[in-house]
């Protein structure tokens, strides 16, 4: 969408002047990588607490889907810390900070709901630096009115969360 529509604005094509060719690999890159990662750890995750009863829940496989978020997650942190970028590209928002900020912002949010339900969620000592670092990227994503009203605020009302109050990302 973003390439049909505002291929400067999200999706950077390269060879402009002053932009490297590897650019819009990058962007594809981190893509790609979301596309292929999630799904095992969204399916246990969200499904187990957005659409699941309490009283069918599986607990073991929900923890398991956690932890798998959170390695997961931690590489983004991580390179977020060696690359000391803003965005993941970069220091501009590309559309491979909208796949991953859709992806950070449904385990946030399922972290949270699951708190509140009284489920135990909690990230390992080894992941607090990356995911400190990742709850930082998050709240930079959350200062963007469309991530907003276009991601959070669709997980919240998935995840029967108030869209008024911000949550930030549990990283302790």
């Amino acid at each position: 969408v973003s390439a049909a529509y505002n291929p400067a604005l999200l999706y950077p094509y390269g060879g402009r002047k002053g932009e490297p060719q590897w650019n819009r690999a990058k962007v594809e890159m981190w893509m790609d990588w979301v596309v292929a990662s999630f799904h095992e750890h969204n399916h246990y995750l969200i499904d187990g607490i957005a659409r699941t009863l309490p009283e069918k829940r599986q607990i073991n496989k929900i923890q398991t889907a956690h932890l798998g978020y959170v390695a997961l997650l931690s590489r983004v942190g991580n390179w977020l810390l060696e690359k000391e970028y803003r965005y993941v590209c970069g220091e501009r928002l590309s559309a491979a900070d909208v796949a991953l900020g859709c992806e950070i912002n449904r385990w946030n949010l399922c972290w949270h709901a699951a708190k509140r339900d009284g489920i135990d969620l909690p990230v390992p000592e080894e992941f607090r630096r990356s995911m400190e670092t990742l709850a930082n990227y998050y709240d930079i994503l959350g200062q963007n009115k469309g991530f907003l009203e276009c991601v959070y605020r669709n997980e919240c009302e998935h995840q029967r969360i108030d869209p008024d109050i911000w949550r930030r990302l549990p990283h302790s």
